[in-house]
């Protein structure tokens, strides 16, 4: 019997057990390396590693803020609408007035014999016109106000958008 101790060649690399992984918030070229940026180096805290072109982020900021312009500027217009619905309506419902006040004189002249029954059916067939007139103005107004509401969701989005353009920015 004998001893005999085997001699055995490994191939590796030895790695720190305390390591950390660093990664930017957004991407984007980099125009600057701290001279320390290597493996393994210390780094003091808040200290700059890199930086990165803010081009890009810029014209993402720019972007968003004529995105919430334009929002805004559909929200002012989708409210304009609902104003001139608003006065679409009384005119319409003064229309409807005025229609069933001639409607009524009218059945008084047919009843004195004054005038002839198509008289009244054409007053008739004008207080249905002023009606409808009446409803579809109303639904416009219904539509006016969904707009309003979806602009101003609109609004809150754009400003979102514009909040984590500035954020990225930053």
């Amino acid at each position: 019997p004998e001893r005999a101790e085997p001699e055995i060649a490994l191939f590796g690399e030895v790695i720190t057990w305390r390591s950390l992984e660093l990664r930017a918030p957004s991407g984007g070229a980099i125009t600057r390396l701290a001279e320390n940026f290597r493996d393994g180096e210390t780094v003091q805290s808040d200290s700059e590693l890199l930086r990165i072109d803010p081009g890009d982020a810029k014209t993402r900021v720019a972007e968003s803020e004529v995105t919430l312009s334009q929002a805004r500027v559909d929200e002012s217009e989708a409210r304009s609408a609902v104003k001139l619905v608003q006065s679409q309506i009384k005119s319409a419902e003064r229309q409807l007035e005025l229609r069933q006040s001639e409607l009524e004189r009218q059945r008084q002249l047919l009843v004195k014999g004054v005038v002839a029954r198509v008289a009244v059916e054409n007053a008739e067939l004008a207080v249905s016109s002023a009606e409808q007139s009446l409803t579809n103005s109303r639904q416009q107004l219904s539509t006016a106000m969904m707009r309003v509401d979806n602009a101003a969701l609109g609004v809150q989005r754009a400003r979102i958008g514009r909040d984590d353009s500035d954020q990225d920015l930053n």
